[in-house]
């Protein structure tokens, strides 16, 4: 392929924990919000540390590679990873 470039990338994927409980009673309406909300709280997170959004069924997320760099946890406005 011309012009392809090799590139080591953390990958994440995130997860809203009991989201089927959560959202078996919800309306669309409901449900979307939550999804926005989880997204407005992980994408401010992710862009700053370099990363960009690659798809949104679910969140799944390519960074700058961890191991070029110091570890550095990528943590909520809450301050939970």
């Amino acid at each position: 392929m011309a012009g392809a470039t090799t590139r080591n990338l953390t990958i994440l994927l995130t997860d809203i924990e009991d989201f089927t409980p959560k959202t078996s009673r919800k309306t669309r309406a409901d449900i979307l919000r939550m999804l926005e909300e989880h997204k407005g709280i992980v994408l401010p997170v992710l862009e700053g540390k370099g990363g960009r959004l690659i798809k949104t069924i679910g969140l799944m997320c390519a960074l700058p590679s961890m191991r070029a760099k110091s570890p550095s946890p990528i943590t909520t406005s809450s301050g939970n990873p």
